[in-house]
């Protein structure tokens, strides 16, 4: 029996990312689909839409940190707006610079070697019931 094979050494690992969160996102985007038609936010170019973003982005985030945790309008959390834009945000300056998470430059790639590095010597300073504990729960050293 032969071994499969799969070239997806420096990609990003999406199996880190939470299925809550991202199924929030999305309800956001979906919102976002009836109230406007899908994609246009991609549509809306140019520094003056990025600043709208941005100020959408504010406006949810207050109401947050306000203590209001549903938005008034959409019903659904502040936070699943806060990261629809923050993604809508970062693919207009993905666009613009030119970045993409597929192919990280070499500083990119040395900070995530640094960040693994500084993990490791965190967790090896710590006892061993302490790093099965952090893990269970998937906060690591604070």
């Amino acid at each position: 029996m032969s071994k499969g094979i799969k070239f997806d050494s420096g990609k990003p690992r999406m199996s880190l990312l939470a299925y809550g969160p991202l199924a929030w996102l999305a309800r956001a985007m979906e919102q976002g689909l009836y109230k406007y038609t899908r994609g246009n936010w991609q549509e809306l170019k140019g520094e003056e839409n990025r600043y709208r973003m941005i100020d959408a982005l504010g406006r949810h985030t207050q109401k947050f940190i306000g203590g209001e945790w549903l938005d008034q309008e959409s019903k659904l959390p502040h936070l699943a707006h806060v990261m629809a834009n923050c993604m809508m945000l970062l693919w207009h300056c993905d666009a613009i610079t030119g970045d993409n998470p597929d192919k990280l430059t070499a500083e990119q790639v040395e900070a995530m070697e640094a960040a693994k590095r500084a993990g490791e010597a965190a967790r090896a300073r710590l006892e061993p019931q302490e790093v099965i504990e952090n893990l269970a729960v998937g906060s690591g050293p604070a």
